[in-house]
């Protein structure tokens, strides 16, 4: 086998791929896939302090871990852009949970 053994499987955000890939990059050369995925998120994580902020709060309302890390990755502007993360992790929320989530990226 090529790599580590799988330690444990879940979904990470775009902030944890890049704290990881840079640790990496300190340690040995990263490959092709590893170089192409770090500039990727380079360019679209979200800045550090509203990570943390947002992914607290998201983790407050119990939500699961998959809906929070999708909706850390498309920064939604709109309620629409909840559902449909919602929607894709088979989640239906209330329009008040849709409106605390939207409320707190557009707080930060």
């Amino acid at each position: 086998m090529i790599g580590e053994e799988f330690k444990e499987e879940g979904s990470l955000s775009l902030n944890e791929v890049y704290e990881i890939l840079s640790k990496r990059k300190e340690g040995s050369e990263l490959s092709y896939e590893q170089k192409m995925t770090l500039e990727y998120v380079e360019k679209f994580k979200i800045p550090e302090a509203k990570f943390k902020k947002i992914k607290s709060d998201l983790e407050a309302m119990e939500l699961s871990s998959n809906l929070i890390n999708k909706l850390l990755e498309l920064d939604p502007k709109n309620s629409e852009v909840i559902k449909y993360a919602a929607a894709s992790n088979h989640v239906t929320l209330e329009e008040d949970q849709i409106n605390k989530i939207l409320s707190e990226f557009k707080s930060v």
